[in-house]
């Protein structure tokens, strides 16, 4: 049998080792979430980048076109626009 002291010494190791896995599972979700709220965020940087590239482009394009036809020296029709009833 074993004495007092020698079971009290075994059990504040095993609370020791199970508290000590529980930090390190915490550390590791903490770990996990920071990564994917990174990844979230330089993925959400990417897109923007990406759509304000793509108004770059498209603008720098319009303008091309604009200079184009003025110097062609056509003008552009104006068409009315008239607002849509909103539908339900």
């Amino acid at each position: 049998m074993q004495t007092l002291d020698k079971r009290i010494g075994d059990l504040m190791i095993a609370i020791k080792s199970r508290a000590e896995d529980r930090v390190d599972s915490i550390k590791r979700r903490q770990q996990r979430t920071l990564d994917e709220t990174a990844r979230a965020d330089n993925d959400r940087a990417e897109h923007v980048a990406r759509l304000r590239a793509q108004r770059l482009a498209k603008e720098a394009a319009e303008t091309a076109d604009e200079c184009n036809g003025a110097a062609s020296g056509q003008d552009d029709e104006l068409v009315p626009v008239f607002p849509v009833p909103h539908r339900r």
